[in-house]
C-alpha cells in the first residue's frame, strides 16, 4: 500500500510540474519519498522541481540520492537522466553547492560507460546546458575513451 502511495504522490508531482507549480510538485515528489524512500523517479521528480525553484544545492542532493539507489543498475537511460540532471543543476551556478562535490566525485568513481555519457552529453546539449557541457569537457580525462557523441548539433552553440 506504501508503494501505491509513493506513485500516486509521484505522479501528482509530475502533474503539477507540467502546470508549471514547482513548490507543489516538490512537496508531493517529498511526500512520495517519505512514503517509499526507494522510489528512484520521485527524486527525479524532486530534482527537477528544485531545479525549477533554483534550488541548486537540494536539485544535486535529490538526484545524487536517487543515484545511489539506481547503484548497479541496468537501466542506463534512467542513470543517464539521473547524472545529467546533477549538471543541469549548476549551469547557471556561480559557485557550486556543497553537495555539487559529493556528487561529482560519486559519478566519476562510478565509471560510467561511454553509453551513459553519450546519453549525458546529448540531454545537455538539447537543453543547451553548454555551461555544463563545457564543465565535462574540462574533465575529459575523466571520461571514456570510446565516448562518441554523434547526434550533438553545435548549432546551438553558436547562435
Amino acid at each position: 500500500c506504501y508503494k501505491d502511495m509513493a506513485v500516486l504522490h509521484c505522479n501528482k508531482s509530475t502533474a503539477l510540474y507540467s502546470l508549471g507549480k514547482w513548490r507543489e510538485a516538490m512537496l508531493s515528489a517529498y511526500e512520495s519519498v517519505r512514503w517509499d524512500p526507494e522510489y528512484v523517479k520521485a527524486y527525479y521528480r524532486a530534482g527537477h522541481s528544485l531545479i525549477m525553484l533554483s534550488n541548486s544545492y537540494e536539485a544535486i542532493s535529490m538526484f545524487h540520492k536517487g543515484l545511489l539507489l539506481l547503484n548497479a543498475s541496468t537501466d542506463q537511460t534512467q542513470v543517464a537522466d539521473f547524472v545529467a540532471g546533477i549538471f543541469i543543476s549548476v549551469n547557471d551556478e556561480r559557485v557550486f553547492p556543497p553537495t555539487f562535490s559529493p556528487a561529482y566525485n560519486y559519478i566519476f568513481r562510478a565509471k560510467f560507460d561511454a553509453l551513459i555519457w553519450q546519453m549525458v552529453i546529448e540531454r545537455l546539449a538539447q537543453k543547451g546546458k553548454w555551461r555544463s557541457c563545457l564543465l565535462l569537457l574540462s574533465v575529459k580525462k575523466e571520461l571514456p575513451t570510446n565516448l562518441r557523441v554523434s547526434q550533438l548539433s553545435l548549432k546551438n552553440l553558436f547562435e
